[in-house]
């Protein structure tokens, strides 16, 4: 079997389930929410200290790779919705990630013009780090539709840094360190890019255009649970309905 048909042969049920996992886990929940939080201030101390472990130990942590994919996925499924979902969880944790770091680089004791240096080189935009993001998502997209190679899905996304050069822009803004900041923005939309096209071309070839009722039934049911949590408008509780 060659490396083409192995993506043809990829049971239904894991597609399926890989599109679950996907969208359930692109939804801005109080968990996501939360881990995304803690990464950021792992990756701004881990920057402010020039610390490489805790910076890998944020993009342990942090679920942003998720919306990533689930873009990408989006787009194959030809989905509005999907598409939706996914660049508003992006954009809104994006933001948020950028913000959070800004502020913890106020508590933060800015490093002398030597480690700037060696963060904006870090932080440097390069065709390498397009390889390696186009790469990464190839690995990562194919671990998500293999549910025996889920073990390995942690270390595959550690190879793409989506996280780290996010709190690098909001420590940079803090700190004043302007370069720094375009330079590690441009390399955040470089690993996206990289990873949404390989996504896309996976996605494509493994035929998940076919699970767009999977995605429905999702999407379907991320939105009961979203209203299940939402209290309702008078404020009334199980005290009103008492009455």
């Amino acid at each position: 079997m060659t490396m083409l048909d192995s993506f043809f042969a990829i049971e239904r049920e894991d597609r399926a389930r890989a599109v679950r996992e996907l969208l359930a886990n692109s939804t801005q929940s109080f968990d996501y929410s939360l881990l995304l939080s803690l990464a950021v201030l792992i990756a701004a101390v881990g920057i402010a200290s020039l610390n490489i472990p805790l910076l890998i130990a944020s993009m342990l942590i942090a679920p942003l790779l998720y919306p990533v994919l689930s873009l990408g996925l989006g787009i194959v499924l030809h989905d509005t919705r999907v598409i939706g979902l996914s660049a508003r969880t992006l954009f809104w944790s994006s933001a948020g990630s950028v913000l959070l770091a800004f502020v913890a680089g106020f508590f933060l004791s800015e490093p002398d013009g030597g480690v700037r240096g060696e963060v904006l080189s870090l932080f440097t935009p390069s065709l390498g780090y397009l390889v390696v993001a186009v790469a990464a998502g190839i690995a990562v997209t194919y671990t998500l539709m293999r549910p025996h190679l889920s073990a390995h899905l942690p270390g595959v996304a550690v190879a793409v840094a989506l996280l780290p050069p996010l709190a690098a822009a909001g420590v940079a803004l803090s700190w004043g360190w302007w370069e720094v900041l375009w330079q590690a923005l441009a390399l955040f939309f470089l690993n996206v890019g990289g990873v949404v096209a390989a996504s896309v071309t996976l996605f494509s070839l493994a035929n998940m255009v076919q699970e767009r009722p999977a995605a429905e039934a999702t999407l379907a049911q991320v939105a009961e649970e979203a209203t299940a949590d939402t209290p309702p408008a008078g404020g009334g509780g199980d005290e009103d309905r008492v009455r």
